[in-house]
């Protein structure tokens, strides 16, 4: 069962629908959702997220979350609630989540998972007590941190540093291994993984033509916005548009569920061209606009 995607689109004060609206800020003009009728903003502020690298008899726990399909195990994470400090949140978490009492707390980073639109608060804590799952997870593992094995993204980039700091150094994966052809397509780095413009390959000995938009014109730019929520892919859209010179186009990749109904009300507001769009097999949406 995949866990829904909740997006803003309708007021919470007055319930209109909202719309894309530029309107002048500290930096210029900037578009955003607003309300047409009240004109409440909706800044899309990054969620504050928590995580703990629990110590526990010298080892390192790690947990499985009961949705994962996969057999992954990371750090203890939650969200913040209000009226507690980031030190008082990780250790609720860590008591929610596996029963322990957490003695020592220190900071280890600070950092954006842009993906999914966070600030990650990552935390080192020395736990005491008996281990007893919560219902979010199915089962935990106990490692040595010389023989910890590390992820590239998220909380990975975290338990990496701790680990290096400690004189240990970490074996590294990438959770969701890609295939030669995904490689080929995919982003290099994490800015470009995480929706950053990225231009068209030129042509060359391997690749003989530039990208196409289905219909044999050529895109000057591509922009991955795949794991963005609403409204990333769309400002990462407006951004890239901006580069690229009349005529020219962009394909756009996003999986949020919204982005169908958005570009068409970004083709609509701002006068660039939805010239075509399809779902691929692993429902990736695709977008190819035109700039006026």
């Amino acid at each position: 069962m995949s866990t829904p995607t909740y997006e803003m689109r309708y007021c919470p004060h007055c319930a209109t629908a909202l719309a894309w609206v530029q309107a002048p800020e500290d930096s210029g003009l900037v578009d955003r959702l607003r309300c047409p009728a009240c004109g409440w903003t909706h800044w899309n502020n990054p969620t504050p997220v928590l995580a703990a690298i629990v110590e526990y008899h010298d080892q390192i726990l790690l947990a499985r979350n009961a949705l994962w399909k996969d057999r992954f195990f990371g750090l203890i994470t939650g969200f913040m609630e209000a009226g507690e400090s980031p030190e008082q949140g990780i250790a609720r978490e860590v008591k929610e989540e596996v029963n322990l009492d957490v003695q020592q707390c220190t900071l280890v980073d600070v950092s954006a998972f842009l993906r999914m639109n966070q600030v990650l608060i990552s935390y080192h804590v020395v736990a005491t007590g008996e281990i007893a799952l919560s219902p979010e997870l199915s089962e935990y593992r106990l490692v040595d941190p010389a023989q910890a094995t590390v992820w590239t993204t998220g909380t990975g980039l975290a338990l990496q540093k701790w680990l290096r700091a400690r004189g240990f150094e970490p074996q590294v994966i990438e959770r969701y291994p890609q295939t030669s052809a995904q490689a080929s397509s995919a982003a290099p780095n994490d800015d470009a993984a995480s929706g950053a413009p990225t231009a068209a390959a030129p042509p060359s000995a391997t690749s003989p033509t530039a990208p196409h938009d289905g219909a044999g014109d050529a895109v000057a730019l591509e922009v991955d916005a795949k794991g963005l929520r609403c409204p990333q892919p769309i400002l990462r859209a407006k951004k890239a548009l901006a580069t690229l010179q009349s005529g020219q186009r962009l394909r756009v990749l996003a999986t949020d569920s919204g982005s169908l109904q958005d570009f068409a009300a970004f083709a609509r507001q701002t006068g660039n061209a939805l010239i075509a769009q399809h779902t691929d097999e692993a429902g990736v949406h695709h977008f190819v606009l035109q700039r006026r």
